[in-house]
């Protein structure tokens, strides 16, 4: 049962989560974190319409100038995107894995063998791969991490349960489905139907960074107040919420009835916190604002209620609860989700840095970190453009005292001027000329910028597949793409701790909470696979293609050498299948069985006798190299 809307302690929730709280977080955000978000997203689409990026033109001229972006802050957010989502997306599928505790207890506390813990783990670990697959979590991940190299963060949100419809399949006969009949008669008259079906799943959401809104006091978002995130509905969408677990449907309607009025268009204040795509979509008005907050509030709002999620509440010291409440904002501030007491440690929003700065909120995209480099390569570009302009064409000097009256200075093939009686010379009163090309030493400085780019970035042309600089040494090419592979290393390190693990990790927790079954559950410990699997395809394939060249360096060494498993040991850290390039286990087994078949008919042929013992001496490097071929010593 619901409880109402109208009561005062209600619309106190609501005011002091919308009015107070949010308004706070907002005014933060816009203050230190907006104005660095808008420099990036324009910098990326190669803009200078917004305010942000008027004051890169603002010395330069106007009207016939050059208006040329190079968008080199989109090729570097592209590459640094793919370059990590290529190693932490290992064949497509978020990297992690769910692993049994040492001691893990079975019923009554008896511990379980290490058998049926693995079992239930796998059974468990099944199950949430299954979840990240309906939700595709994949995909999701994907978009994050786009954001994440744009913005310098992004978040992830999850499990929500959410209501799903569906087309589910069934067999029976018509009219009778629930009935059990004979296989012939199913036969004969059985038929498939199609029909809708809702079920509730847990759903792993992508949040914009323009709609998520914290508290900045502190780097770690689940320490502070709280997270907001804001979501600006049309009156459908707004609407279907009351098919969404939890909600209360007459508030819903409530709120949704105050804007079928004339008053619609004066309801929504103008904002810019909205970010660059919803500003455009926000200027028809017609839109609602739902708040769903995940933080703390005062006891004294949660007091005397009768809310399902609030049974608790006795249990809870402080003066503040951690909730989860969903807010509208109408004529004012309705609660349309009653909160809901917060029965873990952690709320279930979860953000990832692109490179962390220590004790700060926000995170360093890739586009502050080469704001510097962008703004002068526009800059040299634009004045090489301008000055080519210039050079390239032919300037006129006039003397109107020289030519006849009525003379105008549009050019035109097979122009004819006509001078004065005075001038017995046309160039007397007409000069041609051209400006000189002062841009020599231009290119220079944008190779120069260029390479500024890639080292504030960490992420060189030779990631993005280019050739690199023809002044570079081997070495320093070599030295900048491993700078940059521990640039990238952090960052994937950064997604494992902030979103993948923590995702696991409340997915784990969720179906321990709210899954009948028994067989999956324990204990458990989630693990993120990103970074473990940065290592291996960078650090092991160096050091096991090392330990190669050292084993095959000398004679001595390469006779005890076992070379198909170091060469399938780097097929394997390159995700290829090594028995698609080197013979598996069997085929080894029959050409060894093959090789013991013909050393009696080869001691038997004439020439291989017990006495020859050259010949002898001369067939053993056959036999020596098929041992070694087989990965044993001879």
């Amino acid at each position: 049962m619901f409880e109402t809307t109208t009561g005062t302690g209600q619309d106190k929730l609501a005011e002091f989560i919308v009015n107070d709280v949010f308004k706070w977080f907002k005014d933060e955000r816009n203050a230190q974190l907006e104005p660095t978000w808008r420099r990036s997203y324009d910098a990326f689409r190669g803009r200078y319409d917004s305010d942000s990026l008027k004051r890169w033109r603002a010395t330069e001229g106007r009207g016939w100038r050059s208006r040329v972006f190079v968008r080199l802050t989109k090729q570097k957010v592209l590459t640094g995107f793919n370059h990590v989502m290529s190693v932490a997306l290992q064949r497509g599928r978020i990297p992690w894995s769910l692993e049994p505790s040492p001691l893990p207890a079975g019923p009554m506390g008896m511990p379980l063998s290490a058998a049926d813990a693995r079992a239930r783990c796998d059974l468990m670990k099944k199950q949430i791969s299954a979840d990240f697959v309906f939700s595709k979590a994949d995909q999701v991940f994907l978009g994050s991490g786009l954001e994440c190299a744009l913005y310098g963060h992004s978040w992830l949100e999850g499990p929500v349960v959410r209501s799903h419809k569906r087309m589910a399949v069934r067999f029976g006969v018509p009219g009778a489905e629930s009935m059990a009949f004979s296989p012939d008669i199913q036969r004969q008259y059985g038929r498939h139907t199609m029909s809708i079906e809702t079920k509730l799943k847990p759903m792993v959401e992508n949040p914009g960074v323009w709609s998520v809104f914290w508290d900045l006091e502190t780097a770690d978002h689940q320490k502070g107040q709280g997270v907001c995130v804001r979501e600006m509905m049309s009156k459908g969408r707004f609407l279907d919420l009351r098919e969404q677990p939890g909600y209360n449907p007459a508030a819903i309607d409530a709120v949704a009835a105050q804007f079928d009025t004339e008053r619609w268009d004066e309801s929504t204040e103008e904002d810019d916190s909205q970010g660059p795509v919803r500003d455009r979509f926000n200027q028809r008005k017609r839109v609602i604002a739902v708040f769903r907050y995940r933080g703390r509030v005062p006891r004294k709002y949660l007091e005397r209620r009768e809310a399902p999620g609030l049974a608790d509440l006795s249990r809870q010291d402080g003066r503040e609860v951690e909730v989860y409440c969903v807010c509208a904002q109408g004529n004012k501030p309705v609660v349309i989700r009653p909160p809901v007491i917060n029965p873990l440690p952690y709320r279930l929003i979860y953000r990832a840095k692109w490179e962390d700065l220590p004790n700060e909120a926000g995170g360093v995209g890739i586009p502050e970190n080469m704001q510097d480099s962008q703004m002068v390569i526009n800059g040299l570009t634009r004045a090489m453009l301008d000055n080519k302009a210039l050079s390239a064409n032919i300037l006129m000097g006039w003397n109107p005292r020289a030519l006849a009256p009525g003379q105008n200075k549009v050019l035109y093939p097979g122009k004819a001027f006509e001078v004065s009686d005075a001038v017995d010379d046309v160039r007397k009163g007409i000069d041609f000329f051209s400006p000189p090309d002062n841009t020599r030493n231009t290119p220079a400085l944008l190779e120069m910028f260029r390479q500024f780019a890639d080292e504030e970035t960490g992420l060189s042309r030779m990631m993005e597949g280019a050739v690199g600089p023809k002044n570079r040494t081997a070495f320093e090419m070599a030295q900048m793409v491993e700078a940059g592979n521990k640039i990238v290393g952090g960052t994937i390190r950064n997604l494992d701790e902030g979103q993948i693990e923590p995702l696991v990790r409340a997915f784990y927790h969720w179906h321990m909470l709210t899954n009948p079954r028994e067989d999956i559950k324990g204990d458990y410990t989630p693990e993120a696979r990103g970074f473990q699997s940065y290592v291996d395809q960078s650090k092991r394939a160096q050091d096991v293609f090392a330990l190669f060249n050292l084993a095959l360096s000398s004679e001595l060494t390469a006779r005890f050498t076992k070379v198909l498993p170091f060469l399938r040991e780097l097929a394997r850290i390159r995700d290829l299948d090594p028995d698609e390039f080197f013979p598996s286990d069997t085929e080894l087994q029959q050409r060894s069985e093959g090789l013991a078949a013909l050393l009696p008919q080869m001691a038997n042929q004439p020439g291989n006798q017990p006495g020859n013992v050259g010949d002898q001496q001369g067939a053993l490097p056959e036999l020596e190299a098929a041992a070694r071929q087989q990965g044993v010593a001879a």
